[in-house]
């Protein structure tokens, strides 16, 4: 697919999913359903949901770690945050574990300074670093990140290449919704044809994590189980 799919070439693919006119005879529906906010709505949403799914974009970035802190908030450090893929400070590699954990060995675990050993994440935002640092220093991290927001008709989008007509699968879902009736049957089946492109890169991203001994990888999907004479071929 080279360089892969524009933004334009994705909103005619999904025009053509989502267009009853060859059933029916009736006259096309473009652009009468939907507006072209909507249509962009529903692009960054697929793209969105693909990224959050398969976790198929990384990136690196630093975090200042102060003296005498715990938590930090990520987003102001590392740009589209999703989740940590690897944090590392000093050369030394963080072991990721959880608030239960850290509450039953040690009620006062967030004020204990020492040498950063642990880290722990709190929703999409917050990092705790533990324990404290006791002197300034900084945390390199690789993590699973969000893509750009596309908002012209050039723009290609940053998820792998051979996974850009998903886009427009995942759009038709979230477009053909709002007709209701018939259409959500066939809405249905758009966001199943979706899950089987996300589930096949995230079994990719999948066996790559664990190679690179990442401390997160995407979660198992569970495929839709193919009827007779659907059109979900998994």
């Amino acid at each position: 697919m080279g360089g892969g799919v524009t933004v334009a070439e994705l909103f005619a693919a999904t025009r053509q999913r989502t267009d009853d006119s060859a059933a029916s005879g009736s006259p096309a529906t473009d652009d009468v359903y939907w507006t072209l906010p909507e249509q962009y709505c529903a692009l960054n949403e697929a793209q969105n949901m693909f990224a959050l799914i398969t976790l198929c974009l990384e990136s690196t970035g630093t975090i200042t770690l102060s003296a005498a802190k715990c938590f930090y908030g990520v987003r102001g450090y590392l740009p589209g945050f999703l989740l940590p893929l690897r944090i590392s400070v000093g050369g030394a590699k963080l072991q990721p574990t959880r608030l239960v954990d850290l509450d039953a060995r040690y009620f006062a675990w967030p004020d204990t300074p020492g040498t950063p050993a642990k880290y722990m994440q709190v929703g999409m935002n917050l990092l705790a670093i533990v324990p404290q640092p006791s002197a300034l220093s900084s945390a390199s991290v690789i993590y699973a990140k969000e893509p750009s927001v596309l908002v012209s008709t050039g723009q290609v989008p940053e998820i792998p290449p051979e996974y850009h007509l998903a886009l427009a699968k995942y759009a038709s879902y979230y477009l053909l919704q709002k007709r209701g009736g018939q259409y959500l049957q066939l809405a249905v089946a758009h966001w199943k044809e979706f899950l089987v492109d996300a589930a096949h890169c995230a079994d990719y991203v999948r066996r790559r994590n664990r190679a690179r001994q990442y401390d997160n990888e995407p979660a198992e999907i569970r495929l839709p189980v193919k009827k007779e004479g659907s059109q979900i071929d998994a």
